[in-house]
């Protein structure tokens, strides 16, 4: 494929739990952007997509990202086992919320064209090939296992390896499918972080939940213009609006709380989990958090 024929998308991925939902509201508040939430998902996103964490590199995948370039009509999942009965009757008729969100898109492009960043975790294994091969532009999120994992354990989250990746499936499957959830997420935190901690070139750029957590201004405005846009003020707007309170916690099995303290929760971890659980996700992701987290 050449480079040239995907155009006008940027791509937003980390491992879920990593913060690019926040950055993602950030950018669809900015005039510059449509924000396009997973359209990857396997269970709610496009159709006949059959990985978590796919490899974009198959002419189905590929077919797709073309399709959304030209804001053009796409196909999308409509069942899940997930839903409710009166769900399910709602999801025939109208579509999923991914798809209700495409069709909104497609509409408010007719009155004012931008550009599409595609906000999916599930990108996260195919970013050397979207930067290398396909000239996209990828911010890649990523926060530290033990807190991921907190955030997971929270939600009461399970792992199915059984989907995890085409590339990795094999032998993730033999070696790790009926192991303990915990030692699953190190599995698959690790992976991801081996995949994107060797891509080294000027498309790609990875950034740290801490850091944005820390000193947003500086991050939001560094990923506005590594994505061509100048700090409009955006970023002092959002931070104001989100990011300053007090409280550091949500409610279990709350999907997302952003009115939380930022400092606070880069650190929660520490006093939230056991010191067997940090010694299990230490022992298959030390490996990649002395590099990400050396200074």
């Amino acid at each position: 494929m050449q480079k040239d024929i995907i155009k006008n998308i940027s791509v937003l991925s980390g491992m879920h739990r990593s913060g690019t939902t926040f950055l993602g509201k950030i950018f669809q508040e900015s005039n510059h952007y449509h924000v396009f939430h997973e359209p990857f998902n396997r269970t709610f996103g496009l159709k006949e997509v059959n990985f978590d964490y796919i490899d974009v590199n198959t002419e189905q995948n590929l077919n797709y990202l073309k399709s959304i370039s030209k804001f053009e009509n796409l196909s999308f999942s409509r069942s899940s086992h997930f839903d409710s009965p009166y769900k399910k009757v709602l999801r025939k008729i109208w579509g999923g919320r991914t798809e209700q969100e495409w069709r909104k898109i497609r509409l408010r492009n007719l009155f004012q064209s931008k550009s599409i960043i595609l906000k999916d975790p599930f990108l996260s294994r195919s970013n050397l090939f979207l930067t290398q091969e396909l000239n996209i532009k990828v911010i890649y999120v990523v926060r530290h296992p033990c807190a991921v994992w907190n955030s997971i354990k929270n939600m009461g989250w399970k792992l199915n390896l059984q989907h995890y990746s085409s590339a990795s499936n094999s032998e993730l499957l033999h070696r790790y499918f009926n192991a303990d959830e915990i030692v699953k997420f190190s599995i698959i935190w690790a992976d991801l972080q081996a995949h994107n901690i060797k891509i080294k070139n000027d498309n790609y750029k990875l950034i740290k939940h801490e850091d944005l957590c820390i000193t947003p201004q500086e991050v939001i405005q560094d990923c506005l213009q590594f994505f061509g846009n100048e700090n409009d003020g955006l970023d002092a707007k959002i931070v104001e609006k989100y990011m300053n309170t007090s409280n550091k916690s949500k409610k279990k099995s709350q999907l997302h709380s952003f009115k939380r303290n930022p400092i606070e929760l880069t650190r929660a971890w520490e006093s939230e989990l056991s010191k067997e659980e940090i010694k299990i996700i230490m022992q298959h992701c030390e490996k990649f958090t002395s590099i990400i987290y050396e200074n």
